[in-house]
């Protein structure tokens, strides 16, 4: 016989698995979205920014998160892809932040010299490119780590610890390879 108080836990293990499972369910269908998504169109990333600081205000806030820009470019990229980019990045940067100590983000780019682009040879030589750096001072990634952390389902932190499906930086690796 299950009393009232075992109910209520199973309840709520259930609920947090079905939130779970929801959670997991959502990131697969925007990843298979940014699979299919290919039509380049410009792309005013201050626009994508403030957009995605008004989604994190709360969470900014509660944080006492410092999220500062240059003023970006407008782009030729497919916009969910850019909009996906704009909100893994600073939100992983919020989320795996120091304990006490308020995350501060910076968002800034720079244009690729020939030389940069001649050094990776899947970019086109004759297309202008630019790298959009994001830039803050949360508990960091070993650097043995850094290929595995862009493979789809892998978490280098306990569920426990932080929340997530392991398919965020994946999304975003997938930007580089389209």
């Amino acid at each position: 016989m299950v009393m009232a108080g075992e109910a209520k836990e199973l309840i709520d293990k259930i609920s947090l698995a079905a939130q779970r499972m929801s959670e997991l369910i959502r990131d697969v269908l925007n990843f298979s979205k940014v699979l299919d998504t290919n039509v380049f169109e410009q792309v005013d990333l201050n626009v994508i920014m403030k957009n995605v600081s008004k989604d994190f205000e709360m969470l900014i806030g509660q944080k006492k998160a410092v999220i500062t820009q240059d003023k970006l470019p407008v782009i030729a990229a497919v916009p969910l892809q850019m909009n996906q980019l704009f909100y893994n990045l600073p939100g992983n940067a919020i989320k795996f932040s120091r304990p006490d100590v308020p995350p501060v983000i910076h968002i800034s780019f720079r244009k690729l010299t020939s030389g940069d682009v001649q050094a990776h040879p899947a970019l086109n030589n004759a297309i202008h490119y630019c790298e959009i750096i994001f830039s803050d001072h949360g508990i960091g990634i070993n650097e043995i780590f850094m290929e595995q952390i862009f493979q789809i389902f892998h978490r280098l932190n306990a569920s426990e610890r932080f929340e997530g499906t392991g398919i965020g930086l994946a999304l975003c690796n997938m930007y580089f390879y389209l």
